[in-house]
């Protein structure tokens, strides 16, 4: 009984203490839909340092949390793939966030995969704690404004109306 008490109470002290346990409650209130989108600066496969907030200043927006282990962000790639020269000519910006994976693993499955794009890397799943993201894949639906208009686990058919809510 006292052994169950003690792994119990270290369970709890360890949630409490963890870095993404204490990054989550710390910004409980920052990603939120009708809010604007928090701002981060990583650095990026092909840049050292870039802004989100600069990068989708006055652009509709889709911020793309995924990881190359996870089999729902594959399926999702295929999709965003087939459905990436569409959303560029409507002017969307579409934003991956690789959440806690090496820059050269990334690189990899892009080469791979034969998808061009730009990846963030939030190495430390800092950003996706700062987002409340629970799992992936997870899709942050930015409108023009910066403001979240909505979040899924998937590219939703009608992005675009949901881009344009105010």
């Amino acid at each position: 009984m006292m052994k169950r008490l003690f792994f119990g109470a270290i369970l709890l002290f360890g949630s409490f203490y963890s870095p993404m346990a204490r990054a989550s409650t710390d910004a409980m209130d920052e990603a939120v839909v009708g809010r604007e989108a928090p701002d981060f600066v990583l650095r990026t496969l092909m840049r050292d340092k870039q802004s989100l907030k600069e990068l989708i200043k006055g652009k509709k927006s889709i911020v793309f949390f995924w990881a190359t282990w996870c089999p729902y962000c594959r399926k999702e790639m295929a999709v965003i793939s087939k459905n990436m020269p569409d959303i560029q000519k409507r002017g969307i910006q579409f934003v991956f966030v690789n959440v806690g994976e090496d820059p050269n693993k990334v690189r990899s499955f892009l080469d791979k995969n034969k998808i061009e794009a730009d990846v963030f890397l939030d190495e430390n799943s800092e950003v996706a704690a700062k987002y409340r993201v629970i799992g992936l894949p997870t899709f942050v639906y930015v409108n023009k404004n910066g403001v979240i208009n909505q979040i899924e686990n998937a590219l939703v058919n009608d992005y675009e109306q949901v881009l344009l809510k105010e």
